[in-house]
């Protein structure tokens, strides 16, 4: 079923199908295999977003057509994408599991605690993360490995797919802010996974979940209906409800 589109919901499917289109146009279709994928992506959606813009309605197949559903899409491909790319160049690396686990991290760790990153009147990293990582972080340096392997991993699936995904978003924006507060100084698109997490961790229910499990995986489970279903129904005014005086 098609669900005519707003105004104001038309003109942000247009623009984003042209920040989508400048994203491509700076990715192009000969990088590397992270590139080429967000590449595709970013067309495929962008092309959705603007058909659908243009024309003024949309599929609502699990919630396409509803107020900002593609941006949050947008977001959500993204920032996952980018942590399972990362979990999966890990897993398959060097440092990160099996014998060398904890090498990986370490010195990304132990550059956060030097005094070339904590001295200063405007330090890179701030004293109470510098504590953090000395005390808590490298002592257990292989534990931090795996959980940011597997967590990486985690957080990539489930916001692609959509399960989970408030909290796969919310451990998204930790482990950015945590490579960020780190004083890395090659934040790389950190930043922008920071916004993009953040937007799906406090956007509608409706849209976040868009062509995501979690807007099915209650009705699949007996267990209660899905968001979209408890959408409010204008009730005619006057009309009584059932058993009413």
């Amino acid at each position: 079923m098609d669900t005519a589109l707003s105004s104001r919901e038309r003109g942000i499917r247009v623009a984003l199908a042209a920040l989508l289109a400048v994203v491509v146009l700076r990715l192009g279709f000969g990088g590397t295999t992270p590139e080429l994928v967000e590449a595709i992506g970013a067309t495929v959606v962008g092309l959705f977003a603007l058909g659908t813009g243009l024309y003024g309605r949309s599929p609502n197949f699990l919630g396409a057509g509803g107020d900002y559903a593609v941006g949050y899409l947008a977001a959500r491909l993204f920032v996952g994408w980018e942590f399972l790319y990362a979990g999966w160049e890990k897993l398959t690396g060097d440092g990160w599991v099996g014998s060398s686990a904890g090498t990986g991290i370490s010195g990304f760790l132990k550059n956060a605690t030097s005094a070339r990153m904590t001295s200063g009147d405007h330090p890179a990293v701030s004293g109470w993360f510098a504590d953090l990582t000395s005390n808590v972080f490298l002592p257990h340096a292989e534990i931090m490995s795996y959980a940011i392997v597997f967590g990486e991993l985690a957080v990539g699936l489930g916001l692609i797919v959509g399960l989970c995904t408030r909290t796969a978003a919310f451990f998204a924006v930790t482990l950015n802010m945590a490579f960020l507060l780190g004083g890395s100084t090659s934040a790389g698109v950190n930043p922008e996974m920071l916004v993009a997490g953040l937007l799906v961790v406090t956007g509608a229910a409706l849209a976040v979940h868009t062509l995501g499990v979690d807007r099915v995986l209650p009705r699949i489970l007996g267990r209660g209906h899905t968001e979209a279903d408890r959408t409010p129904v204008a009730i005619p005014r006057g009309a009584r409800a059932v058993g009413g005086a």
